[in-house]
């Protein structure tokens, strides 16, 4: 029968549906598309896959749609549950819920963008690359972007490697993510070497970097970033830079 679509670009929320497959070596059972092939996300077209207009989406081999990053990939567990290599699942009830609670964290405090309609309403990462973001905005969402960082900092398993100390589905989701901030934050927001005052996230993310299947689809996020996020990061860092003391402001958070 017909294989299910991905349809796919290397942001970072599609990023983990790809780390998820790889790592389970599955990327083969599913068929990539870009959002071009279905003429943009902001088309009929493709708002008919996905009425959000984000990404990623899947249309399965039954032909139904299925959207938001981490309903898709526990779709794939789902479907493939008996040939998971890699279930992405801790084997203590403490790191399971670990894992459970740092991917609930970002998904709705950094990742998560709660409105859809115009005016532009945006996830805290947004204030990162968002240039038509309202400076008092950027200021509050920075803020809170640094605060949620803070807080993952403090829930990082102490031994590691991997964020709840065995490989989950909060790495699968939190890495590509922290590919922006460590590309971002420096340009946007003059977060030098951003993880540098967070220990643990910090060997967490080289872990992640040098993985062989993290890295290697976290590489495809860092290319995608420098060719369009960066253009964009710097434009709000020349915003910033025209405002008295916002500058100041956001590097001190």
């Amino acid at each position: 029968g017909m294989a299910d679509t991905l349809i796919y670009v290397p942001t970072n929320n599609c990023a983990r549906v790809m780390i998820f497959l790889r790592l389970n070596g599955l990327e083969h059972e599913v068929s990539i598309k870009s959002p071009f092939d279905y003429g943009g996300l902001d088309t009929d077209a493709y708002r008919a896959i996905n009425p959000m207009a984000k990404l990623p989406a899947l249309i399965t081999s039954a032909g139904d749609t299925v959207f938001e990053s981490q309903v898709i990939v526990e779709y794939l567990a789902d479907k493939y549950s008996r040939r998971l290599t890699e279930p992405c699942l801790p084997s203590t009830l403490e790191a399971r819920t670990k894992a459970r609670l740092l991917l609930r964290i970002h998904d709705m405090y950094v990742s998560g963008a709660n409105c859809t309609t115009d005016p532009a309403v945006w996830a805290n990462q947004g204030a990162m690359y968002k240039e038509k973001m309202p400076l008092e905005e950027r200021k509050g969402r920075a803020a809170d972007l640094w605060k949620q960082l803070e807080v993952i900092e403090g829930l990082l398993d102490s031994d590691g490697p991997f964020a709840a100390g065995e490989l989950s589905l909060a790495d699968c989701a939190l890495y590509p993510t922290y590919v922006f901030v460590v590309e971002l934050a420096p340009i946007s927001l003059g977060w030098e070497k951003p993880f540098d005052k967070l220990e643990k996230t910090k060997k967490w993310f080289a872990f992640c970097e040098a993985h062989e299947v993290l890295g290697v689809v976290g590489a495809d996020v860092h290319a995608l970033v420098k060719k369009i996020l960066t253009a964009q990061a710097e434009g709000v860092a020349k915003q910033v830079a025209d405002a008295e003391g916002m500058a100041e402001a956001l590097k001190a958070l």
